[in-house]
């Protein structure tokens, strides 16, 4: 029995010796692997932190403002089609917009339709198609809150708007609903969020619908502030708040020097001057609240039905005289009075030849 104890025992010592063993070489094998683990993580983790991050790089053409005068449309004008081709303005320019991330520049033009008439300078509307070219030349974004975004009235702005939203270029600063005021045009570019604003000091005397206000994002000018940013800004002459663009074109052609806008009295038109000239009637017989209302719809797109009298008589004389006025400057006039002179003075020379 003694020997078998023993052997029993012996047994028993060798089982405890191979699990303690089994057991050891267990925990170092995984002790081993988890600290290799943590340490490919942990230097993998340094890799990661210790990465520079690349520059970021984005290409930004930026224009300042699109405006179609009268000598532009006439001059895209495809008679035989009867259509209209802006592209070949912006030859020389459209190298800038082929590489660029994102493109912006101001509208001041409107597409208020063909129907409300194409006019220039100091009431803009353009044809339509140059929406469409401007979107083929690579803008991707207009501002449209400025001094002509109402020009032809509230119904014109929607249609500009909307002849954008046509074209496929978003914008900013004017909207058709309340609530596309209170959206933010955010875009990610080359993975950066930039978010774009655009504010006016004033519409060029032209007001509002009531119940619009939020169509178009002003200035506060007795806060000073958009968003709490603090700025500063030029008092605007009250001449140009009454389209008295007479005025202006009279100005220093110098950005430094100053000019004093009250020394050049406005030029007064009558009310039937103005119904004849620009609406080929007189309508003198007619209640004077029907001939205002009138003229304001075909000169501004809108009624001032609350302003008074005199007010309304004064805004339609000195938009009317800007009117005349931006005549002098019509090129393609100046070309055709030039190319007549040149004309008639070969003719006179062959004459005095034969003469002589």
């Amino acid at each position: 029995m003694g020997e078998i104890m023993k052997k029993k025992i012996l047994l028993i010592l060798i089982l405890t010796i191979l699990v303690i063993l089994g057991v050891y070489f267990v925990q170092t094998k995984w002790n081993h692997d988890e600290v290799s683990q943590n340490s490919e993580n942990l230097s993998q983790e340094k890799e990661e932190v210790e990465q520079p991050k690349e520059d970021i790089t984005i290409n930004m053409t930026v224009a300042g403002d699109v405006l179609c005068h009268n000598t532009n449309f006439f001059d895209a004008y495809n008679a035989s089609t009867d259509s209209y081709d802006f592209s070949y303005s912006f030859e020389d320019i459209k190298k800038y917009f082929d590489n660029a991330d994102i493109a912006i520049g101001t509208l001041e033009a409107n597409f208020a339709g063909k129907a409300v008439g194409y006019s220039n300078y100091p009431l803009f509307n353009a044809p339509e198609q140059l929406a469409t070219d401007l979107k083929e030349l690579g803008f991707d974004i207009l501002a449209t809150a400025n001094n002509h975004c109402l020009d032809k009235g509230f119904s014109g702005m929607v249609n500009t708007l909307a002849e954008l939203d046509k074209a496929g270029i978003e914008h900013m600063g004017t909207y058709a609903t309340e609530e596309d005021s209170e959206k933010y045009l955010i875009k990610d570019v080359n993975g950066i969020k930039m978010a774009f604003l655009d504010y006016t000091y004033g519409t060029n005397g032209i007001e509002l619908p009531k119940g619009k206000e939020f169509a178009i994002n002003m200035i506060d000018k007795d806060n000073k502030s958009i968003y709490g940013l603090e700025f500063s800004y030029e008092t605007i002459p009250n001449e140009l708040n009454l389209f008295d663009y007479d005025a202006f074109n009279a100005r220093s052609n110098s950005m430094f020097e100053d000019y004093d806008y009250s020394s050049r009295p406005a030029k007064k038109a009558s009310l039937s001057t103005v119904e004849k000239k620009l609406m080929k009637q007189n309508y003198s017989n007619d209640t004077m609240e029907n001939r205002l209302a009138r003229v304001e719809s075909y000169m501004f797109g809108t009624v001032f039905s609350s302003d008074d009298t005199q007010t309304r008589i004064d805004r339609i004389s000195s938009a009317y005289n800007a009117q005349k006025s931006s005549g002098k400057y019509d090129s393609n006039k100046f070309a055709q009075n030039m190319t007549t002179g040149v004309q008639i003075g070969m003719l006179i020379l062959m004459v005095l030849a034969c003469i002589l």
